[in-house]
């Protein structure tokens, strides 16, 4: 789980210092700094699969499969100023590593740590983009290590590194359409796919292996395509949703669902919008391992406002069930709303819920952490976000006011 991300010079963060929760939720207005966050962390974890080691950050090819296609170093360093390093640090909980010493006549532990910390600064120099600083750090005495050190101990950090990176799942804000028909050979994919392109294979294989799923520990298992018809009719979306073979050996499927009690079922084209937008949400949070960590960019997408609190829900649910960690890039006022009331009604911990506002003044990111009481409120709730809520509602019966007076005058 990572608890911390410090950031300087990537795009319009200056500096960025953002401590993370069990559930994370970025929120402000479009070009507001929200997806570069999230843009950098993919960037991390496609340059540690990239084929080529000796590249120092991959900055992307959408046409190769890459998370994020970003140009090149002109393109993320802040301001593009060249001159500028981009630096950062990772802070992450790991499970339990152990250290012995290789010299001693007994396999004494040198060090024993299960949170990690990474911290990096890489620079143009001489037209080409160099690491200067690669550090690992544990809690055992602030002990250190950096790429230049001749010593065993590194590669034990770069294998929890890449752990941390394998971790993390992705799905981004422009999802696939839905189709009549989908065909699958039987391959387990790794995740939803950046638009959801493979959320159907990702139920079958799910079903296939027949695994199960519950809401909250001691709760009852529920077989997968059960869990996601589940949260469909909370969310007000269906009331029944299954993924079955067109024929026998056919290797072609439909997923259909039923909008209520009354309707006939119908495929996924013929129904809302909003049920193929938010199935691979719902499906990614429940087919990752346990322990993942989740990126969502608008996940509340073709949502009518009910159906986005009912995905906090989700959300907060899947994360507590299977030990994920979930950062959002979200609008959503609703969204929000709800993850301040589960906060209040004591179904989660503040401490478990980080809330942001993100905001750029003359090309440079500010972050507002919206501190979150434990009886979920906001203190410093920032001026105009999300609009004028009470400037509407008092301009609304203003004009209404006046429309009467001046019927009432006719």
């Amino acid at each position: 789980m990572l608890t911390r991300l410090k950031l300087s010079n990537f795009k319009v963060w200056s500096e960025l210092n953002l401590p993370l929760g069990r559930v994370t939720g970025l929120f402000g207005e479009h070009s507001s700094g929200k997806s570069s966050i999230l843009q950098f962390l993919l960037m991390l974890k496609q340059t540690k699969n990239a084929s080529d080691r000796s590249v120092v950050l991959h900055f992307g090819d959408r046409g190769r499969g890459d998370f994020v296609e970003l140009g090149d170093y002109r393109n993320v360093v802040h301001r593009g100023d060249q001159s500028r390093a981009v630096e950062w640090t990772l802070d992450w909980k790991h499970d339990r590593v152990r250290i012995v010493d290789p010299q001693a006549s007994r396999r004494e532990t040198l060090y024993d740590f299960d949170r990690l910390a990474t911290h990096c600064t890489v620079h143009m120099y001489g037209g080409a983009l160099r690491p200067h600083t690669l550090e690992y750090a544990f809690e055992s005495g602030g002990f250190a290590v950096t790429a230049k050190d001749d010593t065993g101990f590194l590669s034990v950090f770069e294998t929890e590194y890449e752990k941390l990176m394998d971790r993390i799942h992705y799905l981004g804000p422009l999802r696939e359409s839905p189709r009549r028909e989908y065909f699958w050979s039987g391959t387990s994919p790794h995740d939803t796919g950046v638009r959801g392109e493979r959320t159907i294979e990702a139920i079958l294989s799910a079903t296939k292996k027949g695994e199960t799923r519950n809401l909250a520990p001691r709760k009852r298992l529920k077989a997968f395509q059960d869990m996601i018809a589940y949260w469909l009719e909370l969310l007000g979306l269906a009331t029944e949703f299954s993924v079955k073979e067109v024929a026998s050996d056919s290797n072609l499927y439909r997923a259909a669902v039923k909008k209520d009690h009354s309707s006939k079922e119908a495929v996924l084209p013929d129904v809302g919008f909003g049920v193929s937008q938010v199935l691979p949400a719902l499906v990614l949070l429940y087919y990752v391992p346990r322990g993942s960590i989740v990126l969502m960019e608008q996940p509340e997408i073709h949502l009518h406002p009910s159906a986005q609190g009912g995905l906090a829900d989700a959300i907060l649910s899947a994360a507590c069930a299977r030990d994920l960690q979930i950062i959002v890039e979200s609008h959503s006022e609703h969204l929000l709303r709800r993850l301040q009331r589960r906060v209040a009604e004591k179904e989660v911990s503040s401490e478990d819920v980080k809330l942001y506002a993100t905001s750029v003044t003359d090309g440079v990111g500010t972050i507002a952490d919206l501190e979150l009481t434990n009886l979920g409120e906001i203190g410093n709730w920032p001026k105009d976000f999300f609009g004028d809520e009470v400037g509407e509602i008092t301009a609304i019966r203003e004009a209404t006011l006046l429309r009467r007076i001046h019927a009432d005058g006719g």
